[in-house]
């Protein structure tokens, strides 16, 4: 697949998998950290009454296209892969949004200290 290929399935199963178990959202946020051979993913189910929900896949099916198309990206890039991305996908109006982050793997980290603020920073203003 090419990265344009891995981005929409990559979209497709967080959408499945996330998506799938509360038809309340609006927006799906997650960032996935690769790092030291390990990848791990959170981020956040945005709800129609403005509040949200932590979610994280429930297979690794995720993280494994995450992972290929960090590699695809390194090797058509020609450059180190990157550390972190941040997928931000809308309900309404089908976009996928991918940023990402070569230098710090904990920009976008989620954790139970920070989860609130987490949450408030990466809200899309239309929630």
């Amino acid at each position: 697949m090419d990265k344009d290929q891995l981005i929409h399935e990559i979209g497709k199963t967080i959408i499945q998998d996330i998506g799938g178990h509360n038809s309340n959202w609006t927006h799906l946020v997650m960032v996935g950290t690769i790092e030291d051979g390990s990848s791990k993913m959170s981020g956040f189910a945005y709800l129609k009454d403005g509040k949200y929900e932590p979610v994280s896949p429930s297979g690794f099916a995720t993280a494994e296209l995450l992972e290929e198309l960090r590699t695809k990206m390194a090797k058509d890039d020609h450059k180190a892969p990157w550390r972190t991305a941040l997928i931000q996908i809308d309900r309404n109006t089908g976009e996928i949004k991918f940023d990402f982050e070569y230098d710090r793997a904990d920009r976008w980290a989620i954790n139970l200290r920070n989860s609130s603020a987490r949450a408030a920073e990466l809200k899309p203003s239309e929630t």
